[in-house]
């Protein structure tokens, strides 16, 4: 890769800061890890291609944490995002539910742009 251009950087910079960043909710507790951990993967995948900056809980919490430390974890990654992406195996899982209705009470007062993606 050679050298960039000061203009480069700071096309790629803003590219950059118009991103959204989408929190990805699914169903993790009683699958096995490689499930869960596909799923996500699949769904990062699939969200990058469409150009969001992606955050899945799984990259911030550990399978030996408890499950309420977890949480508060997601929720404040959450507040930080531009939009959710509900995978269709959310309506399973007391966290992404417990995350929907946090979307639908607090987030979506505050920033009306909020994105809402369903799987």
């Amino acid at each position: 890769m050679g050298r960039r251009t000061i203009k480069q950087i700071i096309e790629d910079n803003m590219e950059n800061k118009n991103k959204k960043k989408i929190y990805i909710a699914g169903k993790i507790s009683g699958l096995p890890i490689e499930e869960y951990t596909s799923n996500f993967e699949k769904a990062k995948q699939f969200l990058l291609a469409q150009g969001y900056e992606v955050v899945s809980p799984i990259e911030h919490t550990k399978p030996t944490m408890k499950w309420e430390d977890c949480m508060k974890i997601c929720l404040k990654l959450l507040i930080d995002c531009d939009g959710i992406y509900f995978m269709s195996n959310w309506v399973c899982s007391r966290g992404a539910e417990i995350e929907y209705f946090f979307v639908l009470g607090t987030i979506r007062k505050f920033n009306n742009d909020f994105i809402i993606i369903n799987e």
